[in-house]
């Protein structure tokens, strides 16, 4: 992965092997978001909708979230003892061997703010939120490349994270109608919605950590939980900030909703 070999290429020693393409099966279902869109989120909640089946089961957070949506190319054994049908977690670009996706975007100016916090560690000393928004590489690839390539095909439900703030529960049930593997009760959707939220999940995160690639990952690691909110772009953008990335991204934008109305009045 690009990303990955330009925060390494100083040190060799840190590079590893691109690992080996799990199998994909036809009933696999597929949670795909561009990073900080709200992939995770989702992730405990449906983990914790998956639980109901096993109460004596350890509570979920970001280590046992795993055995339920495992990260498809990350996670191998997860994938290898999950059972089928399997949800899958990615942040790849288009895949055309992915035979079922739900698709999860967010307001891009939120998701680069976001990004641009996980990656502070990794980025070279000095950088600013500007000069992050500008960076040529990124991983994947840059927000306009990633959705362009997923929501208009024919397999793909799309859901989006601002739908999720203002709705957690109905976009929930829409995920697993979409998937179609089983059905559950309003009470159940509820409790999954309650275990997975934002405080919840900070707290879960301060107290168990998350799982890591390696010691180096850890030790360039930022706190995943921030903010969780929408709109908070107003405080990094600034006019040619956003006239940049209306440049890339403003037809998809306003497509997806994310109008630009006042967004330079807004804009610091």
């Amino acid at each position: 992965m690009r990303w990955i070999r330009s925060l390494v290429r100083n040190n060799p020693a840190e590079e590893t092997p691109e690992p080996v393409r799990p199998e994909i099966f036809s009933d696999d279902c597929f949670l795909v978001s561009y990073p900080k869109s709200g992939n995770t989120w989702m992730r405990f909640l449906l983990a914790n909708l998956l639980k109901t089946d096993n109460q004596d089961a350890p509570e979920i957070d970001f280590h046992s979230a795993v055995d339920y949506v495992p990260e498809y190319e990350v996670h191998t054994q997860a994938l290898d003892t999950a059972p089928r049908p399997r949800m899958l977690k990615s942040h790849a670009p288009f895949d055309p061997s992915f035979p079922k996706v739900a698709y999860l975007v967010r307001d891009p100016r939120d998701v680069y703010v976001s990004y641009f916090h996980y990656m502070r560690k990794r980025l070279p000393q000095g950088t600013s939120f500007g000069g992050f928004l500008r960076l040529a590489d990124l991983h994947p690839c840059h927000w306009h490349e990633h959705v362009a390539g997923w929501i208009d095909q024919p397999n793909v439900q799309l859901i989006r994270y601002e739908d999720m703030l203002a709705d957690t529960h109905a976009q929930l049930r829409k995920l697993i109608e979409f998937w179609g593997v089983r059905t559950f009760t309003d009470q159940q959707i509820d409790r999954a919605v309650e275990a997975s939220s934002f405080d919840r999940m900070k707290a879960l995160e301060k107290q168990n950590g998350r799982p890591f690639k390696s010691e180096a990952h850890q030790q360039r690691s930022t706190t995943f939980m921030r903010k969780g909110q929408s709109g908070d772009w107003v405080n990094y953008f600034d006019q040619a900030d956003l006239a940049y990335l209306a440049d890339r991204c403003g037809e998809l934008m306003r497509r997806l909703g994310y109008h630009e109305r006042d967004t330079l009045a807004l804009a610091g």
